[in-house]
């Protein structure tokens, strides 16, 4: 699918990390229901020598792969840990709905 995101550049960057938002709506444990991006994964994974390429690329990583320990606590992440296939299919539904 295609995914659109907002991504703001704070005015302390590179020292602060970018927040990412996706405005195509994504069913996903890294993603608030806001459409935002896990902030506390981004900060956790910043520094001042990181760019937005290396974290576009986590990020493209993590929706692929998403890490148990790492995840947002919402209901997607429950699906995701105790029913994959489940969370596999509702992923691919939200994908054709949304993102095609």
């Amino acid at each position: 699918g295609l995914f659109y995101l907002d991504i703001t550049i704070p005015l302390g960057y590179p020292q602060s990390p970018p927040e990412i938002k996706f405005s195509t709506p994504i069913y996903h444990p890294y993603v608030a229901d806001s459409g935002v991006f896990s902030s506390e994964f981004i900060a956790s994974n910043w520094s001042s020598e990181s760019n937005l390429t290396a974290i576009l690329s986590a990020i493209s990583s993590l929706l692929a792969q998403p890490i148990p320990a790492d995840l947002l606590v919402n209901e997607n992440a429950g699906v995701c840990l105790k029913d994959k296939e489940l969370f596999t299919k509702t992923c691919r539904e939200w994908t054709i709905q949304h993102a095609m």
